[in-house]
């Protein structure tokens, strides 16, 4: 989301401003007086007598200017629950921008909210925004990370008038985790973003453009008292009916299944920090479909996101420089449990999964390929960290995989080190150890089935007002291998040097303006430089929430194809441009074009690329979103000027906000392929998937889903390089109808 970016560099609005002040403000919390009825009104007599604080400032695009709205925020609480109010003043109350949308799709929006750091650590906190049509967002920070799968329990609600508008939400303690003490001091941000020629980001206390860390200048909250610790007892059972249809060749009869799962979560707080969570049986069947992606001359794993909600709880706590720990890789799970929680600076996080399968990337010191085994494993994971001095922690990770005939070990410890409030360094440093099943085809040593090797990283990074920049290096042994992560390649000493100037100009037309330059030297083992590039590069931000984006590179890079023997050499060149429109009006997207010279891997020959890439969202009514997206790849020989490869994807995603409850989603995807596939033969691939989903929500996990997956494709082998005549349709390969029933009991 972006919300609060301190360090991204500008130009002072007024000179003669007030230094910005950590912990300027401090704000003695008051109890309820009364009642207080959550429902956008804001007349309950109990906020007369709460804290008001209505001293905001403008940080993005300002500097912490006077903010062109006024903002009044209210905060009580009782002993079970926090409450805000915020009355949002406006000019112009027919352009306030408010869509009718999914939980967490409101930051295109107004909106208004707190981020509270309960346990005054300056690095993790709770994020709760409501947009003026009463919908929630909420999410978890760690450091400069924001979480937006984190859900929880709370109420909220809006109304648009003639002044503005208001907005009302209460937490329930039992939501939160906090140290059980009988007085409390959290940091608070009170936080309003008002988008209209620009992206206003209004908070409750100043910000230093010099100083990174966002929550270490938090406002304090305090003389919260004897809050209620209560039982939060969470049992979430499912029941899913499918009905699957699976071909095993396309000009084969559909392979019928009727199935029914039963499965149940568990979350269960064992105090108010520190959480148990376990789940048995997990269904996905409602999760949107990955999302396809241009890999028709991609040297590694390709990564996709986690949309699982049990991984994608507290992922935060789980997070580690590298992708060393990639949840996606445990993708069959049978059961799960996991324990997160503190006690004091010291965070921590342990998962255990039994998963039908084994996936892993392989990686090589040309990229890494996935491995998929069908055979079930056993999974560890384990993260820890304490905070030290301001805004920094050291911290570990492991993880551990037993499968039949094999497994796989890994040991990383990491730092994160505030050496002054502009300098930063960041360190981790590790060891795997891999044994192989006998006779494992994907051994890439051949001869023996065990592996083990080392891995270092460390980056000095500086930031300020007006320049930011860093150093990196990365060492990564010919045999270090992290199972339960995602390596994109081993075998590799690299170093990188990044730097950006950032200048916010006073202009009417231009906000910001900010060149960078990175460059890239990566060698192996034996000491031959694999790569090296210099980029530049500009960023220029105008006002209507515009961006022009351009780039160049220049690249050496020496590649080789184990199954040519040959090296490939190639002084390649690329330029793109990008332009951008955000914002949350009707219509917002994006467009790129990228042209270069770049080697084509699989047959390691030199070629020309074309790049295309486009994507749209319209919101003609506050209920319908139409996202659009298009992407367009062509390789031809240097040479002979002959297509070597190509794939186009095209993406439609378009949703409906009957109610806030209630919504229907459709997902097409279609995508071709074509390449040479063996001597003097043409391929050509043609895939389309679709995906429908009906779902009514109670709450964040109390659920209805209706939905139903399909996928068709044809492919299409040419032995004389030419196409024979028009393509066959493509041919329906999979469906699925599904519903299914969740209900969220807390005790």
């Amino acid at each position: 989301m972006g919300l609060l970016l301190p360090a991204t560099g500008a130009k002072s609005a007024d000179s003669s401003a007030t230094p910005p002040l950590r912990h300027a403000h401090t704000y003695h919390a008051e109890p309820a007086t009364g009642p207080i009825r959550v429902d956008g009104v804001l007349d309950d007599p109990a906020w007369n007598t709460a804290v008001q604080i209505d001293e905001m400032f403008d940080v993005q695009p300002g500097d912490n200017a006077p903010p062109k709205v006024r903002t009044l925020f209210r905060v009580a609480y009782d002993h079970e629950r926090l409450y805000f109010s915020a009355r949002c003043f406006d000019p112009e109350p027919g352009r306030i921008r408010r869509h009718l949308s999914d939980r967490d799709k409101i930051f295109d929006d107004d909106y208004v909210g707190v981020i509270l750091d309960t346990f005054r650590d300056q690095r993790t906190g709770y994020e709760f925004f409501v947009n003026p049509l009463g919908i929630q967002g909420d999410l978890t920070r760690s450091g400069d990370n924001e979480d937006e799968s984190f859900d929880c329990l709370w109420e909220s609600a809006a109304r648009v008038d003639s002044l503005g508008w208001t907005a009302e939400w209460s937490i329930p303690t039992r939501s939160l985790r906090f140290p059980v003490r009988d007085s409390l001091s959290w940091g608070m941000e009170l936080v309003r973003v008002w988008p209209r020629e620009s992206r206003y980001t209004l908070v409750s206390q100043r910000m230093d453009r010099n100083d990174p860390c966002t929550l270490c200048q938090a406002s304090i909250l305090d003389s919260i008292q004897s809050l209620s610790v209560g039982r939060n007892l969470e049992v979430l059972p499912y029941v899913t009916q499918s009905f699957l249809g699976t071909r095993d060749y396309l000009d084969r009869p559909f392979n019928q299944l009727n199935r029914t799962d039963v499965g149940f979560g568990i979350k269960y707080g064992i105090s108010p920090s520190l959480t148990l969570d376990a789940t048995v049986h997990p269904d996905f069947a409602q999760v949107e479909a990955d999302q396809n992606q241009v890999d028709v001359n991609t040297q590694s794993a390709l990564f996709f996101p986690e949309k699982r909600p049990f991984f994608l709880e507290g992922a935060n706590t789980f997070q580690f420089p590298g992708n060393m720990y990639y949840s996606r890789n445990i993708s069959a799970p049978r059961w799960a449990v996991k324990l997160t929680g503190r006690q004091g600076k010291f965070q921590m996080g342990v998962l255990a999964a039994r998963d039908d399968s084994t996936t892993y990337a392989l990686p090589t010191r040309d990229g890494s390929d996935l491995v998929s085994l069908s055979r079930p494993s056993s999974d560890l994971v384990a993260r820890g960290k304490v905070g030290i001095l301001e805004d920094s922690y050291l911290g570990f990770l492991g993880t551990a995989r037993d499968f039949a005939g094999g497994h796989s070990l890994m040991g990383n410890l990491d730092g994160v080190i505030r050496l002054t409030r502009q300098l930063q360094w960041t360190w981790n440093a590790g060891t795997s150890a891999t044994r192989d099943p006998a006779g494992f085809a994907e051994n890439p040593e051949g001869s023996t089935p065990d592996h083990s090797g080392g891995n270092f990283y460390q980056e000095l990074f500086f930031f300020s007002r007006h320049y930011n920049g860093g150093i990196w290096y990365l060492f990564e042994g010919p045999h270090y291998r992290p199972d339960l992560g995602l390596a994109g390649s081993n075998d590799l000493n690299q170093w990188e040097s990044y730097h950006e100037f950032p200048y916010q100009a006073d202009g009417k037309v231009v906000e910001l303006v900010q060149p960078s330059i990175d460059f890239f030297l990566r060698k192996d083992h034996d000491g031959l430089v694999r790569s090296r590039f210099l980029h530049p590069e500009v960023l220029v931000r105008l006002k209507g929430q515009w961006e022009v984006q351009a780039r160049s590179t220049l690249e050496h890079q020496v590649f080789f194809n184990p199954d040519i023997p040959r090296e490939l050499v190639d002084n390649r060149k690329a330029a793109s441009v990008t332009f951008r429109r955000k914002g949350g009006g009707v219509l917002t997207g994006d467009f790129s074009i990228r042209l270069a010279e770049d080697p084509y891997y699989r047959l390691a020959v030199l070629a020309n690329e074309r790049n295309y890439d486009a994507s749209a969202t319209l919101r003609p009514t506050s209920q319908l979103a139409l996202n659009l997206e298009g992407h367009s790849l062509s390789l031809r020989d240097q040479g002979a000027d002959t297509l070597l490869a190509s794939q186009r994807l095209a993406l439609l995603r378009a949703s409906y906000q009957f109610t806030p409850r209630l919504f229907a989603r459709l997902l097409l995807q279609y995508e071709r392929r074509e390449r040479p596939w063996k001597s003097a033969t043409r391929r050509i691939y043609n895939d389309l998937s679709s995906q429908f989903l009906l779902s009514y929500k109670l709450n964040y996990a109390s659920v209805f889903f209706l939905g139903y997956d399909g996928d068709r494709q044809n492919t299409l082998v040419n032995f004389d390089g030419s196409l024979p005549g028009p393509e066959p349709e493509t041919t329906q390969a999979a469906r699925q109808v599904f519903a299914k029933i969740q209900y969220l009991w807390r005790y």
